[in-house]
């Protein structure tokens, strides 16, 4: 019994450390900087009270018709809400822009989506490195990118990234 503990010890270890390597080879040391007051908020005024400068930053990707982000949705709102605060880490949501405003307003208010929703659009997206959906960009409080993922985030991997990103 406490042989096969130790070998799945071993192996999620392995994989976490191999997913967090992964994704900070895609991020490279990136720097860039956002001017997140005169993005186009679908809820104007959704980021007054939210400082985004000098702060750590999660920014995520999605797309309206994406299944995966659909999916994944549940997962961020929780590693948002649980992992968030404690990080002092500012959330930013990028809609990829496709779809329309109307159609936008009505899935974020199906999900139950409490966090600003950014229309993102093709030069965004480029600046961003955006290649799937959903991405998730995790930012150091010098605007470094520390960690680029696609696809969905378990709860532990979202919660070393936030770590790493606190940390350095």
């Amino acid at each position: 019994m406490k042989r096969t503990i130790v070998k799945y010890v071993i192996f999620f270890t392995f994989f976490f450390a191999l997913t967090l390597s992964i994704a900070y080879a895609r991020a490279s040391k990136k720097k860039f900087t956002l001017d997140y007051k005169n993005f186009n908020y679908i809820q104007p005024g959704s980021y007054e009270g939210v400082h985004w400068d000098s702060k750590n930053k999660v920014i995520y990707i999605w797309a309206v018709w994406c299944g995966v982000c659909k999916a994944n949705l549940p997962i961020l709102k929780f590693n948002n809400q649980l992992f968030g605060k404690v990080f002092n880490i500012s959330f930013i949501s990028v809609e990829e822009g496709s779809t329309g405003k109307i159609e936008i307003n009505r899935y974020i208010q199906n999900q139950n989506i409490n966090f600003p929703v950014i229309l993102g659009n093709e030069d965004l997206l480029k600046r961003l490195d955006v290649n799937s959906f959903p991405t998730t960009i995790f930012i150091n409080s010098k605007d470094e990118v520390l960690f680029v993922d696609s696809g969905i985030i378990n709860p532990i991997s979202y919660f070393l990234r936030m770590l790493f990103t606190n940390l350095f």
